[in-house]
């Protein structure tokens, strides 16, 4: 038989009060905290799996609080946006109003100051700040104001972006990185999708600083009265259309090669031409029928552009006084059948479609030199690792005015060439590397749509699926630069249209047709640029809009996730109230009879001997 000792019936009695005075502070504090799992030791799973639940909690909180962030940041962008549309509206108006032929020059710089106020205004809003001090649309340049007066060049002082391409972004949810606001390049200069192309009435300059007012950077005024309306589409399936296009006013180019190869006795056959000396000219070489010509009253010069000099490239320059419909022909009356060639003073309009060049395979691909055609005065022999650095050292070149890249990826893959004026139409030269090795041709033959033909004052010339009126007397050598407003080299500034049409409407019409047809023009750009400006702006508002009601959305299904997690984690640690209370009354029962049974252990006979 076992012998239970008193001590071991102390001990036992001792620790069974203190397990029931343990076990009722612990439902005492399941009441006064009203959660059944006050420590990890109450329930380890359901602790481990409160953890997880209260991190999702808080995570999801997080989420709502970059919410907020988010949606204040764009609040203001949406507000800046509504204003800048506001302001274009304001500024195209003013232009309508520029365009009457019934205002004097004082009404137009009246106008011009009111555009000016505009236009400090689009600063301000383009350089607004959020509620951290930080510029919003510099990307994340956003320490410094993204735009800055530059006034390195004619009239008032032009706008720089000095601001980054990214956009900021911030997490409003689990899995959804949320652009809050865009940078301004995109907002200011840019223009949407598909919107239409846009005619600047400037020609290509020799250089950089040919910049004039109302033109872009390497273009130049044109010097003639001539005046655009449009370009308009007509028809969009046309193959061409989409395609950059220049309309150029030229002399005629007379092809008199064959009238020299059979030349015995070249006189004038139709017209007069003052003092020209007729008879047999030199079938190898056009100089002498060029002196011949150039002694005569009504010609100043007259300018062979082919390779061979074989007189297939005439262009002659009339005399002031020359009327402008002069036409005289020379023919070889020995030959069978006669050879003519027929010359006029008109002035002939082109339009060509503007080529690219894939140069993209020359870059970090080795030396790269000038291997056929040409010449390519000054040309740099080099690596080039990026377009920018072969641009540079094409732009350096006697017979290259600039270049740029059109390609949406900016690789070099569509290089635009504008080349000097004087160098013959169908003037090449080749570029390889000697990496791969591997090539690129460069030729200053453009594919013609419309003409050469005489240019007549009220025509509308319909080519590329687009159609554009002019009206007035060009200069040889103007041009009209018909873009699609998306391609790189049409101007998408917004700010830029507004220093256009200020600095414009600020010259002397009055006194100067040429000013007059410029203003006219420029006028006409403006107001197609304003609209697409006002496009973009209106689609990126949009795209504000948008985000706006995604957040919503966020914000309600967060709403339900939180209700989710609260549910779950109530089932998890909260306690049930009315099971507490009937364990904390047995507890209180327990522990009552641990305390009495301890006492009446304790008044043992034994004990008192003990004592």
């Amino acid at each position: 038989m076992m012998r239970i000792s008193t001590v071991t019936m102390f001990e036992q009695s001792m620790a069974s009060m203190n397990r029931q005075q343990s076990e009722f502070l612990r439902v005492g504090q399941q009441i006064a905290t009203g959660r059944r799992v006050v420590t990890p030791a109450d329930d380890p799973q359901d602790a481990s799996r409160a953890v997880r639940v209260s991190q999702a909690q808080t995570a999801t909180q997080q989420n709502t609080d970059s919410r907020v962030s988010a949606r204040n940041a764009l609040s203001q962008t949406e507000s800046v946006l509504s204003s800048s549309s506001d302001l274009i509206i304001r500024g195209k108006t003013l232009l309508v109003q520029a365009a009457s032929e019934t205002l004097n020059d004082s009404d137009r710089q009246s106008i011009a100051s009111e555009l000016r106020g505009l236009y400090e205004t689009l600063i301000g809003q383009a350089n607004s700040t959020d509620g951290n001090n930080h510029y919003m649309f510099g990307g994340y340049q956003d320490e410094a104001p993204p735009y800055f007066r530059n006034t390195d060049g004619p009239g008032i002082a032009r706008i720089d972006y000095r601001g980054d391409d990214q956009v900021r972004e911030q997490r409003v949810d689990a899995e959804r990185l949320m652009p809050i606001t865009d940078n301004g390049r995109t907002l200011f200069q840019s223009v949407a999708g598909g919107t239409n192309y846009v005619g600047r009435a400037e020609k290509i300059g020799p250089d950089s600083a040919s910049i004039a007012l109302g033109t872009q950077s390497s273009y130049m005024r044109n010097e003639g009265t001539v005046t655009f309306s449009g370009p308009n589409r007509v028809d969009s399936s046309n193959p061409d259309f989409g395609e950059a296009f220049t309309l150029k006013f030229e002399q005629r180019v007379v092809d008199a090669s064959a009238l020299l190869a059979g030349g015995n006795n070249i006189e004038v056959s139709e017209g007069e031409l003052t003092g020209f000396t007729g008879g047999n000219f030199d079938p190898t070489d056009s100089s002498a029928l060029i002196s011949a010509l150039e002694g005569t009253t009504e010609i100043v010069s007259v300018v062979d552009r082919s390779d061979a000099v074989d007189g297939s490239e005439l262009v002659v320059t009339f005399a002031d006084d020359v009327p402008e419909d002069f036409t005289f022909a020379l023919t070889d009356t020995n030959a069978t059948p006669n050879e003519t060639a027929a010359f006029t003073n008109a002035i002939q309009v082109t339009a060509v479609k503007v080529e690219g060049f894939d140069a993209s395979s020359l870059l970090a691909d080795g030396n790269v030199t000038v291997s056929a055609g040409g010449p390519l005065t000054g040309f740099s022999a080099g690596t080039f690792a990026t377009p920018e650095e072969l641009i540079s050292a094409l732009e350096g070149t006697d017979e290259i005015l600039s270049v740029y890249d059109k390609s949406a990826s900016g690789n070099g893959s569509d290089l635009v060439i504008n080349f000097a004026e004087d160098l013959p139409s169908d003037f090449t030269f080749e570029l390889t590397s000697a990496g791969t090795p591997n090539s690129a041709t460069f030729t200053k033959d453009a594919t013609e749509l419309l003409g050469p033909k005489d240019y007549e004052s009220g025509e509308a010339l319909n080519f590329g699926g687009i159609t554009i009126g002019l009206e007035g007397e060009p200069a040889i050598g103007d041009q009209i630069q018909l873009r699609p407003a998306d391609d790189p080299a049409a101007n998408q500034d917004l700010f830029k249209t507004f220093k256009d049409a200020i600095d414009i409407l600020e010259l002397d019409r009055e006194g100067s047709p040429m000013n007059r047809a410029q203003i006219t023009n420029t006028i006409n750009t403006a107001m197609r640029e304003f609209d697409n400006s006002l496009d973009n702006i209106l689609t990126r508002r949009a795209s504000v809009g948008a985000r706006l009601n995604e957040l919503d959305l966020i914000d309600t299904v967060s709403s339900n996730r939180m209700l989710n997690f609260d549910q779950k984690m109530s089932d998890l640690v909260d306690l049930d109230y009315g099971e507490a209370v009937t364990e904390y009354s047995l507890r209180q029962v327990g522990l009552q009879a641990s305390q009495r049974a301890f006492v009446d252990i304790q008044g043992m006979s034994l004990f008192d001997f003990m004592r």
